[in-house]
């Protein structure tokens, strides 16, 4: 029966990215319940089921109104999981292909033991960029949160976004669904049973958070508690990277409660016009206060990932004097503060520059320079013709958004303080 042998391919054969072994007895009589589930509840043989109509069966629990509200929504997850794995042992049977292993960061098969564990150095190289073997990239896992946004935010549907991310980013159907599902766990703050590594959990975290805000620790809190329950109750252990990650977003939300009163003060003392606040204390407060929270913290490793540590001018880490620098400026445009579309990774010298509009950028990345910085200063700062934007890595969407933010940077400093921007000139 292929049901048996299933069984048993997951249990010798079949080796989960998440713990480099084969599931244990007990997860995979459980994969062959789920199917034997799915098979109950829509009168279909699952069993004896060709590829395209598993295929079918995965169409149905995304799409299928009333079969989705049949089945709770953890369970459907869990059944498509199933029917992906189900799919991979046909495959694999059909080529006679052995230990055919999926590349992918994210494994959806249930470790047996609860042995993920993530070491400090792990989520260091999740910082920078770099993975452990060669797994999903950064710009992957970046074109993945944007999508999943996309899809909780009801601008584009599941359908679209797993279609893309297969097509643009070579990512395996199954894995993106479960990259997509989640995500939207974690916006919504649901416990979701998926798992992931935590380099990627980490990755979502300070995605959401950069673009929400402490407002949104709570529901992630939720979310991987919910993850963190369910994994000791299905394996004995939660995952160490998880609870790591958790236990960070607790004393985050911690810092913030302390700022709340202060952060009320200052608000109520500034005017409507946030361009009128640039040189208000209370506005200089609440920016003082952000850079030190955690929604500042996340937009810094969401710049630090995608530059790969490095300036994004100069290309090398600058000794770790780098500063996340806003394109458009923090007190124009709340909706931009945590934007990774919105930010450069710069040194020092090139941030102060930018920031004041004595340097900008090009639509093509080449850097200008303002008709009202000093020559000297341009030379003690190092600013030479040739400078530009290592941006190539980056997808064309992010290249379009940061020159839509760059184009209003040299627009605002052009209309405040009068700059006229051209091509750095040559050393005398």
């Amino acid at each position: 029966m292929p049901f048996d042998e299933f069984r048993a391919w997951l249990h010798t054969r079949y080796t989960s990215e998440v713990t480099g072994r084969p599931l244990s007895r007990a997860a995979a009589v459980d994969y062959v319940s789920r199917l034997r589930k799915l098979s109950h509840l829509t009168g279909r043989d699952v069993e004896n089921a060709s590829g395209d109509e598993l295929d079918s069966f995965l169409d149905l629990l995304s799409t299928d109104a009333e079969l989705r509200q049949r089945i709770p929504l953890k369970v459907v997850d869990d059944v498509a999981v199933a029917v992906r794995r189900y799919r991979e042992f046909l495959d694999e049977a059909a080529t006679s292909t052995e230990d055919q292993v999926e590349n992918e960061v994210v494994d959806s098969a249930r470790p047996h033991d609860g042995s993920e564990d993530v070491t400090d150095e792990a989520l260091a190289e999740s910082v920078t960029g770099r993975t452990r073997s060669a797994k999903h990239t950064p710009e992957q896992f970046a074109a993945a949160c944007e999508w999943a946004a996309q899809v909780v935010d009801g601008h584009k549907t599941r359908a679209e976004a797993i279609a893309a991310l297969v097509q643009d980013q070579a990512m395996n159907a199954g894995s993106a669904e479960v990259l997509l599902n989640n995500y939207r766990c974690l916006r919504l703050g649901q416990g979701f049973s998926s798992p992931m590594s935590a380099e990627a959990v980490q990755y979502f975290v300070d995605s959401i958070v950069a673009r929400f805000g402490a407002e949104s620790i709570p529901g992630l809190m939720t979310s991987l508690q919910g993850y963190v329950d369910y994994a000791v109750a299905q394996w004995g252990n939660p995952s160490k990277g998880v609870v790591r990650i958790l236990e960070a977003l607790r004393g985050q939300f911690t810092a913030s409660e302390a700022w709340s009163p202060l952060v009320s003060a200052a608000t109520a003392q500034q005017p409507s016009s946030p361009e009128g606040s640039s040189n208000l204390p209370a506005s200089e407060i609440l920016r003082e206060i952000w850079v030190r929270g955690p929604q500042h913290a996340a937009f810094r490793r969401e710049l630090l990932r995608r530059w790969s540590g490095s300036c994004s001018v100069h290309g090398v880490p600058c000794n770790g004097q780098l500063r996340a620098s806003h394109i458009v400026a923090w007190r124009l445009d709340e909706s931009l503060r945590g934007d990774v579309n919105n930010g450069l990774l710069l040194s020092s010298p090139l941030d102060a520059l930018f920031d004041q509009g004595l340097i900008s950028f090009a639509d093509d990345g080449n850097l200008l320079e303002s008709d009202q910085l000093q020559r000297e200063t341009a030379l003690h700062f190092g600013i030479r013709p040739g400078l530009r934007l290592r941006w190539d890595h980056l997808p064309e969407s992010a290249q379009q958004a940061i020159q839509a933010n760059l184009a209003r940077h040299r627009a605002f400093h052009a209309s405040e303080q009068q700059h006229g921007y051209a091509p750095p000139a040559s050393a005398p």
